[in-house]
């Protein structure tokens, strides 16, 4: 080996400095963040190995400008990004310099694991750009994979999604670098999505220093989508992926003493051009081993619904399999879509079906049952079917003679028994047993399921196969909050209380309790089974509650999905609960189609919450994903389970920055849209007191509800036989016969506005009034002829009744006149959502919601009627208990001539103080006062020309300086 010289060794040393400092002085001098990045089609792709060395990469510009989370401070190590795709895939690689490779080195960890704990890269795409959902991928130097599907303006996301993505990591002399590989399939690609999509790209870089956060929106921003920066150039046939691929079913027959399955399901294309694909599907068993089926090429056309079917699977092993269902381009067979789901399968010949009664396999007295129906398919094959038998036995639980025996030949693969609801006791618990025999008398199979007989108890609910609730007997339309409690509504979410509280009764209001508390957070969350201590207390707590004489059903834990609660754990509780109290159903909210589908069998019913963001920039979001949520529970559940809708009463705004307050327009639509949609139930979210300083819910909500109210004789209404179509994409309609009274739902699920025409069988030329618009169209013979704003639904009836109802755009004006009230004339700074008007900085804050202190700017000046815990919320209260100076910064979206400031104080506190005008770099004093007392400080001063005004505090009276409003005037 030679020996490097002491004097060269030193040269190589200053040689490493320096570069190290370059490498930092890159980064200190990079730009604050991007405006848009850009994606380059790549000729050929990338290998995914970690080295950046590919053609591709060579071709596309680098970025960079990564800054430290919440700042703009330039991130203290240098990243750079590079974006290429091609008609499949989306390709991402990082370059990440470090100084010390010991601090970016790190153990595989296993998937979603604690990736965030080393240094590593971050991607968040939102492909439509709706601002509200996106996908989350990470990765670090060792290769690891985290993914998440993440909703609701990147406040909640769901572990459990695992996407199809590839990556691959590599440490070099200076750095580390990471290549992803991302299939469009794997992406939310819908009807909005473009050659532009919204894109983050994070790094949590490790120093010896220090770690730091850093991304490339502004501010450093993470899990904020209305930050991330815009990717264009992405030039792709979108269409393609735009295939919708239902839930799977089987059916299954039996042949030589082994089960011959077939998985079947639809596809859709949600596109405007002919599609030309193949389908296969892969049934994974327990050991990992994979079957597949495929068929073979078809044609989708635009809209067009296409059975899918794959088999038949010789299976001899009953079990939950995995399922995944492949759609491919024909010539190409590149994948489309993909969906994957778990598959119950009974490797045998029987399956029985309890029809009636339809609701958890229980007798209630108010359904007047007179005949109880079975349904058992039969898998034998069709020269078998002839010569085998199937013979009922009806038992009760608890042993003894049969009090029902029958035996039925000359089967079909249906085959069907029934018997009077009589010949059982008035109560009890049954054992329902049917067994297949064939031709020489050799028993084939058995199954079993158990049917309950219930004794009448005031206040049974339960729902019939039109999926509508019943209360005694009579069909209801539960309309209630979880928050808010208006005139209108219902019922009142409550939460369960370890020292059994039940809050008092509320004159003709239902209750609906919570199962769980977040104090059995460990217990559902941990991958161990429920201690007996934790089974024990949560079957005391329903048999406490279930007496309430306003009890209307149960909820289980909120989002399970976002808080990777094991599914197993709460079907334990649901079938717990049932147990304990078989007179009320269960419900869960999910928001996501993972979520609804994974937790199905958890609740008797869903009323999930895919509500999209309200933004400033738009009237009103796409609404599409909440029909889809809301498709797939129903057609998982085989249109067995009810589902409903939970509404967005608040505003993200107060939590991530970017969203406002859902106007009423907003959220009439989308509760109006559910019901259209097969929805009979809704429960509003209204998450807070801070939420009815709103003019939207302190006011519009219980016109709302009373609405909602008087569309319950729609909902409860049988469906009329009336066909109803319209030539139109895009719409959804309902039509429902109420004791002679038509009530019709037309929506425009669309982004557009347009005219409809919608075609009613048999109306024949009448005058339909259209409920609280204030207005009746007539038909032109069975043709309603109607406009349509975007996303809006039109509810027509020929009812003659005059529901008392005010019409939207009267409740529109009087919410308006509110938000008037509270925007003085002049007040250049008053907003109704965070930075409407002004950027609010400052130098400390009491307390992290809303994200940035926008109340001090929405026109209330008195919080002194405001819960003392959310007061802080309403106003700006420092972070540096008697310490000054404190400052609070106005910065407006252009230069006005300033000449008068009002603000509004807390408590009296602000002492000693300067009103400040931004002029150039400096900031200029153009008013100040000592020694106050008051609750009020007004200054007028020379106009002075400015885009910023700052309140500057030297001295407090008390602990804190606190602004419940500040207003800037300017000269006229």
């Amino acid at each position: 080996m030679t020996k490097i010289p002491d004097q060269s060794r030193n040269m190589m040393a200053k040689i490493a400095a320096l570069g190290l400092i370059l490498l930092l002085v890159g980064a200190l001098t990079a730009s604050a963040f991007c405006d848009e990045l850009r994606a380059v089609r790549a000729d050929s792709p990338p290998r995914i190995d970690g080295n950046l060395d590919d053609a591709c990469w060579k071709a596309a510009a680098p970025a960079d400008g990564f800054t430290i989370k919440d700042t703009n401070k330039p991130s203290p190590l240098k990243t750079n990004v590079w974006f290429v795709y091609d008609d499949d895939t989306l390709y991402v690689a990082a370059k990440c310099f470090t100084p010390d490779f010991s601090l970016v080195k790190a153990k595989k960890v296993a998937r979603d694991g604690r990736i965030i704990s080393y240094d590593s890269v971050e991607i968040m795409i939102d492909a439509d750009r709706d601002k509200g959902t996106y996908v989350h991928l990470m990765t670090n130097a060792s290769g690891s994979q985290f993914d998440r599907w993440v909703t609701q303006n990147g406040w909640v996301g769901d572990k459990a999604w695992d996407g199809e993505w590839k990556t691959a990591s590599k440490i070099g002399t200076d750095s580390y670098t990471v290549e992803f590989a991302i299939p469009f399939y794997t992406l939310d690609i819908g009807r909005n999505t473009s050659s532009t999509w919204n894109i983050n790209v994070c790094r949590n870089v490790r120093t010896s220093e220090r770690s730091a956060y850093t991304s490339l929106a502004p501010g450093g921003a993470y899990n904020t989508p209305t930050k991330f920066p815009a990717l264009g150039g992405i030039d792709v046939d979108f269409g393609r992926y735009m295939l919708a691929v239902s839930s799977v079913r089987t059916t299954s027959q039996f042949a030589d003493k082994k089960t011959h399955i077939t998985v079947v399901a639809n596809v859709t294309n949600e596109a405007s051009a002919t599609r030309t694909v193949r389908a296969e599907n892969w049934l994974i068993d327990s050991t990992g081993k994979v079957l597949v089926k495929t068929m073979g090429a078809m044609e989708l056309a635009t809209g067009k619904k296409q059975p899918l079917s794959f088999g038949p699977y010789i299976l001899d092993k009953s079990g939950t399999y995995k399922n995944w269902l492949l759609v491919v381009d024909a010539k190409t067979r590149r994948t489309l879509a993909i969906s994957k789901s778990p598959v119950d399968i009974e490797c045998v010949p029987i399956a029985l079906r309890i029809v009636d009664p339809f609701y958890r396999n229980t007798i209630f007295v108010t359904q007047k049952l007179k005949t109880v129906q079975l349904e058992v398919d039969v898998g034998l094959q069709k020269a078998e079917m002839g010569k085998a038998r199937l013979d009922l036995e009806v038992v009760p639980a608890e042993g003894g003679e049969a009090l029902v025996k029958k035996s039925l030949k000359g089967l079909s693969p249906v085959s069907r028994f029934e018997f009077q609801n009589s010949a059982l006791p008035e109560v009890g618990k049954f054992i329902v047993q049917v067994a297949l025999t064939d031709g020489a008398g050799e028993k084939l199979a058995d199954t079993q399921q158990m049917l309950l007989k219930l004794p009448y108890k005031k206040g049974e609910v339960w729902y019939g196969r039109d999926l509508v609730f019943r209360r005694d007997g009579k069909p209801i339309f539960p309309n209630g909050s979880w928050g808010t409690l208006t005139p209108a509504r219902n019922f009142l979410l409550y939460g369960i209380f370890k020292n059994r509280t039940v809050t008092p009764v509320i004159p003709g209001k239902y209750k609906v309790w919570y199962t769980t508390s977040s104090a059995d957070n460990a217990e559902l969350k941990s991958t161990k089974p429920f201690s007996e201590a934790f089974i024990a207390d949560f079957r005391e707590r329903i048999r406490f509650y279930r007496d309430d004489s306003d009890i209307l059903a149960w909820v289980q834990p909120d989002e399970p999905e976002c808080s990777s609660y094991p599914p197993k754990k709460l079907e334990q509780l649901y079938e717990i609960t049932r147990e304990e109290d078989p007179y009320h159903p269960v419900w869960i909210s999910n928001n996501s189609i993972e979520g609804v589908k994974t937790y199905a069998r958890c609740a008797d019913a869903s009323v999930p919450h895919p509500y999209p963001p309200a933004l400033p920039e738009k009237r009103i979001n796409d609404l599409f994903k909440l029909l889809k949520v809301q498709r797939a529970f129903l057609e998982y559940t085989d249109f067995t389970k009810p589902v409903g809708f939970m509404h967005q009463g608040f505003n993200y705004g107060e939590y991530v920055p970017g969203s406002r307050m859902p106007t009423y327009y907003e959220t009439r639509n989308q509760n109006v849209l559910s019901l259209a949609d097969g929805g009979t139930f809704l429960m509003g979210f209204e998450s807070s007191v801070l939420q009815n300083w709103y003019p939207e819910v302190a006011i519009g909500l219980d016109y709302l509800t009373q609405e909602l109210a008087y569309l319950s004789k729609a909902v409860t209404a049988p469906k009329a036989t009336n066909k109803v179509t319209c030539a139109n994409k895009d719409v959804v309609t309902l039509l429902k016969d109420a004791d002679g009274d038509l009530f019709l739902f037309v929506s425009n699920a669309s982004n557009d506005p347009r005219k409809l025409a919608v075609t009613v069988e048999g109306l024949e030329s009448r005058k339909l009034n259209v409920i609280s618009e204030g207005r009746s169209v007539q038909s032109k013979g069975d043709v309603i002829n109607d406009s349509f704003d975007t996303w809006e639904t039109h509810i027509y009836t020929t009812s003659a009744e005059d529901p008392g109802l005010k019409t939207v755009q009267e409740i529109t004006a009087i919410i308006e006149v509110e938000y008037v009230k509270r925007q003085k004339p002049g007040n250049l700074a008053f907003q109704r959502w965070s930075n409407q008007a002004v950027d609010i900085t400052s130098s400390s804050r009491d307390g992290i919601y809303p994200p940035e202190p926008w109340h001090a700017c929405d026109g209330i000046t008195d919080i002194s009627k405001i819960a003392i815990r959310f007061a802080s919320q309403h106003s700006w209260t420092d972070g540096t208990p008697n310490k000054s100076p404190d400052w609070l910064a106005l910065k407006f979206k252009k230069p006005h001539s300033i000449k008068r400031v009002v603000v509004y104080t807390g408590k009296e506190s602000i002492k000693d103080y300067k009103i400040q005008a931004r002029k150039g770099d400096n900031w200029i004093d153009v008013a100040s006062g000592s020694n106050n007392q008051d609750n009020k400080i007004e200054h007028f001063f020379d106009p002075v020309v400015t885009d910023q005004v700052r309140l500057y505090i030297t001295a407090t009276n008390g602990s804190h300086a606190i602004v419940t409003e500040m207003e800037v005037y300017e000269k006229k």
